[in-house]
């Protein structure tokens, strides 16, 4: 497999773009100072912290990342050097743990003498993560193939439990993957270019195989038109049904929309067919991943071509189903330019937030390449802000996880401010944010420690006695914050550039709010 990035749209399930496809999803990195001012300008939401991560690999970046109940990141990634283990050989495939402040606990890799890849992770117990993938080592005995896809269960504290590899004589991979901890299965998607089980309908299938706790199939499903299918992503429902997303290049659910279409299924948990819907325009279309409501419902993103190699590349779009797979609303995020998402996630509010690549203007003006966007539709699809992130190189968002404080995680790949030497110009990153929380201003009120004048999404004492220092230090950066103490008076909650007691009592008075 050679290092070649994917663009953050569709993949397309040919042969020859094979592992071009295996890498739809990639990485975001943003360097911190162009976060920070790209967010600050658009206000909805503020970054509480912000980690970049590099090697001198040339082949290294993030995919997606889940969130535990109680703000731990863990996002996966690939890599040609040493991060976790010594590098084994090709590409290396791993997950990082970030605490909720966002330090580093740990990294585990793996990897044969060939290409690994992590692409999809949940959780099949509060402790324990599944994680999917495809290899061409023989990471747990020989291949079966040209390459195999795999699942890895993994603890919360990073250790391996077992790696299992499973495949036919020809290539497999797993793209997707979800687990129900209620119930002690898994689910994981892909597509087979081989008999998994069979039989085969054309050169590549859309594959589903649904496993037990310890990793064992229970049942496989495997299905398309007579040219290429891929299944991408898969969400397990409150009544254990299956919704599964991917791309036919042909008929599988009556008459081609286009060139390459989208799908959308929803399966029993016997793998048995509900209902499978098939749309796109006359271009290219391509789903991305897809979450399933409380009530049934399941919201989807991808992206989109107008017509066969539009000049104008892809459009973004956000959709929404009901749970018998009619369309309820579809919302377009487009620029004269290609346009695409990689990933969606829903806060408690039923909002939701989605992230992507745009060659366009979108938030910002572009700072080159493509730039990574985030978004925020209303439960109705409406966009309510689009912050665009970006830097000379090419950029993109690959994951996006809500945890249940509502704070946002985000990971994918950016523009690194300081290259290795022989290194691409991008690097891969991982970020947290939040709603803008003005009294919020470190994690620590010890200047000698991590995370001093870094907000965190928590308002203690630190907050408090940080202020207190750089007031008393004379920063205007951080202390300058009100002309006037009095609420509702001109210039009340604006800075004039002088430091008095109108800033402290005004900083005192937001503190005792809260956020």
């Amino acid at each position: 497999m050679n290092s070649e990035r994917a663009s953050a749209w569709p993949a397309l399930v040919e042969v020859a773009v094979l592992n071009s496809l295996m890498r739809t999803a990639m990485p975001l990195f943003v360097s911190s100072a162009l976060l920070a001012q790209t967010a600050a300008a658009e206000d909805p939401f503020r970054q509480y912290w912000f980690r970049q991560l590099g090697t001198e690999s040339i082949t290294e970046g993030h995919r997606g990342l889940v969130v535990d109940a109680v703000g731990h990141s863990y996002t996966l990634g690939y890599t040609q050097g040493d991060l976790g283990a010594p590098f084994a050989g090709g590409v290396d495939a791993y997950v990082i743990k970030h605490s909720p402040s966002g330090e580093r606990e740990w990294i585990t890799q793996i990897g044969g003498d060939s290409t690994d890849y992590f692409l999809d992770a949940a959780f099949i117990s509060p402790s324990e993560l599944l994680v999917a993938g495809w290899t061409d080592s023989g990471l747990s005995g020989p291949s079966f193939g040209s390459s195999d896809a795999f699942l890895a269960r993994l603890t919360t504290a990073g250790d391996v439990l077992w790696v299992r590899q499973y495949g036919s004589p020809q290539a497999d991979r797993f793209f997707g993957v979800d687990a129900d901890p209620a119930n002690a299965t898994a689910v994981a998607v892909g597509l087979t270019y081989g008999a998994f089980p069979g039989p085969q309908a054309g050169s590549s299938d859309a594959l589903v195989v649904a496993f037990d706790t310890d990793g064992e199939p229970v049942w496989s499903l495997q299905f398309g038109s007579s040219t290429l299918d891929v299944a991408r992503a898969v969400a397990i429902g409150p009544d254990r049904s299956l919704y599964v997303g991917g791309e036919p290049a042909g008929a599988v659910a009556g008459t081609s929309a286009g060139y390459w279409d989208a799908w959308l299924a929803r399966l029993d948990p016997q793998g048995n067919t509900l209902w499978i819907r098939q749309f796109g325009l006359a271009g290219r279309d391509r789903i991305a991943k897809l979450v399933v409501l409380p009530d049934g419902r399941v919201v989807t993103c991808g992206s989109s071509e107008q017509t066969p190699s539009d000049p104008n590349g892809y459009d973004a779009w956000v959709a929404l189903y009901s749970s018998d797979g009619d369309l309820l609303w579809r919302q377009e995020i487009a620029t004269p330019f290609s346009d695409g998402l990689n990933d969606i996630a829903v806060d408690a509010e039923g909002r939701y937030i989605v992230g992507g690549a745009t060659y366009g203007e979108l938030g910002s003006t572009p700072a080159g390449g493509s730039d990574a966007f985030l978004a925020r539709l209303s439960a109705d699809g409406s966009v309510e802000w689009v912050v665009q992130l970006g830097s000379a190189a090419e950029d993109w968002v690959a994951g996006v996880a809500i945890d249940s404080d509502g704070l946002v995680y985000v990971s994918g790949d950016i523009g690194s401010e300081d290259p290795l030497p022989g290194n691409r110009p991008t690097k891969p990153f991982v970020a947290r944010y939040g709603p803008t929380c003005p009294p919020d201003l470190t994690t620590t009120a010890q200047s000698t420690q991590p995370g001093y004048g870094e907000p965190n999404g928590v308002l203690n004492h630190d907050d408090f006695f940080y202020f207190l220092l750089e007031f008393g230090a004379g920063n205007l950066a951080v202390a300058d914050l009100t002309t006037t103490a009095v609420p509702g008076a001109p210039g009340y909650g604006t800075p004039n550039g002088i430091l008095n007691n109108d800033d402290f009592f005004y900083y005192l008075t937001l503190f005792a709010a809260g956020c």
